[in-house]
């Protein structure tokens, strides 16, 4: 596939994701099944796996991103199935593009592997501003529209690994704060079932007691009770 579709399908299929979760849902299913492509769009078709996270949201949300960022890997790759390297541009897009802007994209790429290798359960991907905001400018220089820079180095380079750096300490901070709400809210349902069920025991053992209660009194009036010799009068 063409560098420059694959970048651009990846923003629209982010586009669609930033939307989803600004419904405070997740897709949890983004593959290529899922997307269809409409001349230079990509549209996601299959919404039918959004839904409320069983997971704390924030971490619901950089799944997304990671599928999304798979995806991308997937068609640089031209593979059916997801790739597990990330994506080196070949000698025939060295000849085709701007070398710089591949040298971006595959580090963009290479990042989000990393990141994921380093830590798979909460992954510190890229946020889907900070991911819009970097293939926007790749796409635009894959296209011609924008200058590539003059060095990887370059202090625009360096404003937004800042920024990166500073949104993927966000996404963590806020994937760990929802993690403790999330505990917080499981150990309180755990001591509300605690204590219905002290209060059910409570509640069961004061029955028991009138029952013997009761018990106790009919034996006691049956003992009072005259009892028959079996003698017969005269």
């Amino acid at each position: 596939m063409d560098i420059r579709f694959a970048v651009d399908y990846t923003i629209d299929i982010l586009k669609g994701l930033e939307y989803i979760h600004s419904k405070g849902l997740i897709h949890s299913d983004i593959i290529g099944l899922n997307v269809m492509i409409v001349g230079p769009r990509a549209i996601i078709i299959d919404t039918t796996g959004a839904r409320n996270p069983s997971c704390p949201r924030s971490l619901g949300y950089l799944r997304d991103v990671e599928n999304a960022i798979k995806l991308l890997n997937n068609m640089l790759w031209n593979n059916t199935t997801f790739s597990p390297e990330p994506w080196k541009a070949s000698d025939e897009d060295r000849c085709m593009f701007n070398k710089k802007t591949l040298k971006k994209l595959e580090k963009l790429l290479k990042r989000q592997d990393e990141s994921l290798r380093a830590n798979s359960k909460s992954p510190m991907m890229d946020t889907i501003e900070t991911l819009l905001q970097d293939l926007g400018i790749i796409s635009e220089e894959l296209k011609g529209l924008r200058q590539p820079s003059d060095s990887p180095d370059s202090s625009e380079d360096e404003a937004y690994q800042s920024y990166q750096s500073d949104a993927n300490q966000k996404a963590q901070l806020e994937a760990y704060k929802a993690e403790i709400e999330r505990e917080r809210e499981l150990r309180k349902k755990a001591e509300r079932d605690r204590m219905k069920a002290e209060q059910d025991r409570m509640k069961a053992e004061q029955e028991n007691k009138k029952l013997h209660d009761k018990m106790d009194a009919l034996l006691a009036k049956l003992e009072m009770e005259p009892k028959d010799n079996g003698q017969e009068g005269p």
